[in-house]
């Protein structure tokens, strides 16, 4: 069952695709603040795959989270121009901007999932829709472990105009 902040979140998704992986990674967490990384399967997945990131959270006690990207899907790389995977990106870079780095280490710090999107360049030049959520997950000690990312691209002239909420952040 949602809690209020995540309800509420879930009735801003602007995507079908993130509503999806909301929903089930609402029913893997099966009451808990967070579901187990180990829960959350390719299998589960299915056709989100090549929009899921899933970022490794390292840190030391009293200090803030440092994520690295461990898993990036293919059209993550179609959309940015650029390989994540086992990369690290430096705070403040393009590629952690793009990314939104800082909101994986916001959901890593507090534990509350974000959503949001923005306007960004694909690598041919064209302004598109960069529709994103990034959701906790729990390690086996209990502890935020990672970050499990969806960054879906949207054409700006397929949407209407309601929908586009350019640099917003939702969470």
């Amino acid at each position: 069952p949602l809690g209020g902040g995540n309800s509420a979140l879930r009735a801003r998704l602007l995507l079908p695709e993130q509503v999806r992986l909301f929903d089930l990674w609402d029913r893997l967490r099966e009451g808990a603040t967070a579901p187990n990384r180990r829960a959350v399967t390719p299998a589960l997945l299915g056709n989100l795959l090549p929009s899921i990131c899933v970022f490794d959270v390292r840190s030391a006690p009293d200090e803030a989270p440092v994520l690295f990207p461990r898993i990036a899907g293919s059209g993550l790389r179609q959309m940015f121009g650029f390989e994540a995977q086992n990369s690290v990106l430096e705070p403040g870079s393009e590629p952690a901007r793009i990314l939104r780095l800082d909101d994986g280490v916001a959901v890593a710090a507090d534990g509350e999932p974000r959503a949001g999107s923005d306007i960004v360049l694909n690598p041919v030049g064209v302004e598109v829709l960069h529709v994103w959520l990034r959701l906790p997950l729990l390690d086996h000690e209990g502890r935020i472990g990672a970050v499990l990312g969806l960054d879906l691209p949207m054409a700006l002239g397929r949407l209407p105009l309601t929908t586009v909420r350019p640099r917003a952040a939702i969470g």
